[in-house]
């Protein structure tokens, strides 16, 4: 500040703070109300209804330069009804698209990104495109630190279902960007590059980093199809390392949950190995859609890699028979249930744990489905094999 007046710096990169001796302002994304207004403005358009105007400035992310960009091409249209649809089939073009306001050009969204994202260190632009297909926020740091000290490797759940060979080849290129062991200073060297040029927000506690939503769409932009599915698998890999069975607290597992579903079902189910672990993460949380999705696809694979008999396959029909009934599906849960209880009297009769489990999960459907004593009575049959049946089965009707 001086008598001459003042200069105001605005830029990406938060070092720039200490030129501010009497403060700085962060700028960061625009409140609704705002957002609405300054894409009205710039489209010059006044609708009678926000609805339309808010499911835009949502899908941009509340991005000043974006909603901009996307008014002016709103100005120029008069079609501010059909921008969503137009944005979601050509938005790579639109957000590169040089828009001019009167008689001055704004630069596109993605030539902004250009700017910063073509100068940050190789490490972290490839850690940005990992984070590119997560979920945009509350990216948890256990998530790394957890997946780089398991290896990155998938938790094996049959040992007849191993790991995919192919998983090596994405742990490889994991090791490379992040490392084959957790090292805090190199992990931070990473973030801070990210963070500096505002590419990557830290939590107050440092326990969590956010992306903006528009900078994952630019990544994949950028990406080729072979690319961006290379890229998707690394991070479905990232995210199978720290997928482990908890005990006690579930909240590593919650933390996984967005990022999880944010991974096509395709990925998922590439291979049993994977579908089983993803089940883990779903099955421990109580998410039974999830489970159920996964568990119909791993039991007729199962079924045809070994057969309808074969213990893999019946303790998986097992686990979908109670997710069924989990899920309100009662009529499917007890046709499944008398399936595998049948087939596991004939395979290992009727006093083997498994069979008593069977049993048991069989007797809270139909307790469940208001086939009382029916239930009662296989409850009966149940109780005499208590002692020879684990404990961790055991349950009652009242607790499903």
């Amino acid at each position: 500040m001086s008598t001459h007046g003042a200069v105001l710096i605005t830029t990406r990169n938060s070092e720039y703070v200490g030129y501010a001796p009497d403060g700085s302002v962060p700028v960061g994304d625009l409140e609704e109300s705002e957002a609405i207004k300054l894409l009205h403005t710039v489209a010059n358009v006044a609708p009678q209804s926000d609805a339309e105007s808010l499911k835009i400035v949502k899908e941009l992310g509340m991005l000043a330069l974006a909603i901009t960009q996307a008014g002016a091409y709103i100005h120029k249209t008069r079609r501010l009804d059909t921008y969503l649809d137009t944005f979601r089939s050509h938005r790579d073009r639109l957000l590169r698209k040089q828009m001019s306001i009167g008689n001055e050009y704004i630069s596109s969204t993605y030539t902004a990104f250009d700017l910063s994202f073509d100068f940050l260190p190789a490490k972290a632009q490839e850690f940005l495109k990992l984070c590119a297909f997560l979920h945009h926020s509350l990216i948890p740091i256990r998530l790394f630190k957890e997946s780089m000290n398991s290896g990155f490797t998938t938790y094996t759940i049959l040992q007849s279902c191993p790991p995919s060979g192919s998983d090596q080849d994405f742990i490889s290129s994991l090791n490379q960007i992040l490392g084959s062991t957790w090292d805090e200073v190199v992990f931070q060297d990473i973030i801070e590059s990210a963070s500096r040029a505002s590419f990557i927000e830290v939590s107050i506690d440092g326990m969590f980093y956010a992306v903006h939503p528009l900078l994952q769409a630019y990544i994949k932009d950028h990406l080729d199809e072979q690319e961006n599915q290379r890229y998707a698998s690394m991070t479905m890999q990232l995210l199978l390392g720290a997928i482990r069975p908890v005990e006690g607290s579930y909240a590593p597992l919650w933390e996984l949950v967005p990022h999880a579903n944010n991974i096509p079902r395709s990925l998922q189910v590439e291979n049993l190995a994977r579908v089983l672990a993803f089940n883990v993460l779903y099955e421990s949380l109580g998410d039974w859609t999830s489970s159920r999705a996964l568990l119909e696809f791993a039991v007729p694979q199962l079924q045809q890699a070994k057969s309808e008999r074969h213990e893999d396959s019946l303790w998986a029909m097992l686990k979908l028979s109670a997710v069924l009934g989990d899920c309100g599906q009662l009529d499917e849960a007890e046709q499944m249930g008398r399936g595998v209880l049948a087939l596991y009297l004939e395979t290992l009769g009727g006093q083997h744990p498994d069979t008593v489990a069977a049993m048991n999960n069989l007797a809270i459907t139909l307790y469940s489905r208001g086939k009382l004593g029916e239930a009662e009575q296989m409850q009966r049959d149940v109780l005499p094999c208590s002692s020879i049946y684990l404990e961790n089965y055991i349950q009652t009707p009242s607790l499903r």
